[in-house]
């Protein structure tokens, strides 16, 4: 879908989170797609994955997305990327500033442990984001289309995870353990004991035939 905003460059040290977390998982596995990339196959996806920003109180931008492939590209060593003001708000106090960025859902104030934070708490640099295992996971349940992403609403991945914490519990953030953790979500899906309405479950029973073979 086209962009109907105006992208221009942005400096990554300029841009404020909106959450707390990343999955580190998701941002190794990103590394490894972009690497294969040329440098205009690179600027091309960085224009197709502009990050929407709002304007807060002292012209702030403010990061409402792409948290993992700003984290991406800073890690390739990248210093700008490509994003699009979707809201002005510096007119407003930070009172009210905050007020808004919550009614319209563009923060997501829970950090590792699921525990809510205020907005003063947030970190001022992607670089300061932690690793939150169950995001992680999340990315590979939905990459594998076993969970379908609505668009629609913000943060789902966080959604799905907090679901989720309720039956894999303390979660390590190793590779194996985010694999063991994946094939007992599968297991929980299609046994029913867990249920989350964006599952495709036909998805999840060929992955679990496929592991079993």
């Amino acid at each position: 879908m086209e962009n109907k905003f105006l992208i221009s460059l942005h400096k990554i040290d300029q841009l404020h989170p909106t959450q707390f977390c990343v999955g580190q998982l998701e941002i190794d596995s990103k590394l490894k797609l972009y690497a294969k990339l040329s440098s205009h196959e690179l600027d091309k996806l960085m224009k197709i994955k502009s990050v929407p920003l709002v304007l807060g109180p002292n012209q702030v931008s403010y990061m409402i997305d792409r948290h993992h492939n700003v984290s991406t590209f800073l890690q390739m060593g990248i210093k700008e990327i490509y994003g699009h003001v979707i809201s002005d708000l510096s007119h407003l106090s930070l009172d009210d500033f905050i007020k808004v960025m919550k009614i319209c859902k563009w923060t997501w104030l829970y950090n590792q442990h699921y525990k809510e934070m205020d907005f003063h708490q947030l970190p001022t640099h992607v670089s300061k984001l932690v690793n939150d295992p169950y995001r992680g996971l999340m990315y590979l349940l939905r990459e594998d289309k076993i969970l379908n992403k609505d668009e629609s609403v913000p943060f789902i991945e966080f959604f799905w995870a907090e679901q989720i914490k309720d039956h894999i519990k303390n979660l390590a953030p190793d590779e194996d353990s985010i694999h063991k953790a994946y094939l007992k979500i599968i297991d929980l899906l299609l046994t029913k004991q867990l249920v989350i309405k964006d599952a495709d479950l036909n998805k999840a029973k060929e992955k679990s035939n496929h592991v079993i073979k």
